[in-house]
């Protein structure tokens, strides 16, 4: 999700220096009135179409990184054209930017609805939006600024030029190849709530979860490196806190312990957030260990201090201080 978010942000903020200068561009390069503005647009609009018919052959052929790629130098060539190419041609390269945005936001739309699980898909479509339509806003701004100093023509080259940089980035930063691959059905973790001595309330908590894993021989790395990928199914699940310790006192012995702000929210990460995918990391754990694991849960609860007048009571050294004999002490 993160490599989503940072790839979008790449593409957004340089790409909206078209949108938010478009009416200075046809103005001032392209010389067009009103209706020409409005050819514009329908030109960009045109090539959108285009582009959505095109993507179900782009996918086939390319990788959705590769596409992401692509779809920014084309995008930056149509900005070198808006300064430098004649009308004609400026309007043949404006399908190939409509395409070019739509593509972008077709793979990073679907990148994003396979990658999130049912139960947060509203959540995290908010923060990709946010991220998205809010670094054009700040980024629409900001060429905003840059054109009123050194002119259109100049932030449209520079504009292209970062593009152009976001297309070079593709190979370090791609998105993830398990992107859109992962198992997101709802799996619930248990049949049941676990048996308690007691009831505890929906908003008791927080509550401390440990679970005991006495392992194989020979599986302590290949035990390490599954639960560094458990801790992240336990956060993504619910848990506020997590960290694993090993035993000082038997050899194989370890230790997770993770918390949960409540008893609900711990019912729900188990019956409504478990997805197929954490549910695999769990199983690999679990095909490490020499019996089955223990799961206690552990519940806060207050001292209580003793009443005053017990704690005023005379000690028995006292009063053996006072002349008084110990039977103890004898």
């Amino acid at each position: 999700m993160r490599r989503i978010l940072l790839r979008s942000v790449l593409f957004a903020a340089p790409a909206c220096a078209l949108w938010a200068l478009l009416p200075s561009v046809a103005t001032t390069q392209l010389h067009l009135s009103a209706k020409g503005y409005g050819l514009a647009l329908g030109v960009l609009g045109a090539g959108a179409v285009l582009g959505v018919a095109a993507m179900p052959v782009l996918r086939r052929r390319c990788s959705p990184s590769w596409l992401l790629a692509g779809s920014a130098l084309a995008y930056a060539l149509g900005l070198v054209a808006a300064v430098l190419a004649p009308l004609w041609l400026a309007l043949l390269v404006f399908v190939l930017t409509g395409a070019a945005w739509i593509v972008t936001l077709t793979t990073l739309n679907a990148a994003l609805q396979l990658s999130l699980a049912g139960w947060v898909r509203a959540r995290g479509v908010a923060v990709y939006l946010l991220v998205f339509l809010g670094g054009q806003g700040v980024a629409s701004f900001v060429w905003g600024l840059v054109a009123a100093a050194i002119g259109v023509g100049p932030t449209l080259l520079v504009a292209a030029a970062l593009l152009a940089l976001v297309a070079a980035s593709v190979p370090l930063l791609p998105l993830r190849p398990s992107t859109g691959t992962l198992d997101r059905s709802i799996v619930a973790l248990s049949a049941g709530s676990p048996t308690l001595v007691f009831e505890p309330g929906p908003a008791d908590g927080p509550v401390t979860i440990t679970v005991t894993y006495r392992l194989r021989d020979g599986a302590e790395a290949a035990f390490l490196a599954a639960m560094a990928r458990l801790e992240r199914s336990r956060r993504r699940t619910g848990a506020s806190a997590w960290r694993l310790l090993r035993s000082g006192d038997e050899a194989g012995v370890f230790v997770e312990e993770f918390t949960v702000p409540s008893w609900r929210e711990f019912g729900r990460g188990s019956a409504e957030r478990w997805t197929g995918y954490d549910r695999q990391q769990l199983d690999a754990v679990r095909a490490l260990v020499a019996v089955d694991p223990a799961e206690r849960h552990a519940f806060p609860v207050r001292a209580v201090a003793p009443p005053r007048s017990a704690r005023q009571a005379p000690s028995p050294s006292a009063a053996t201080a006072s002349g008084q004999e110990d039977p103890g002490h004898r």
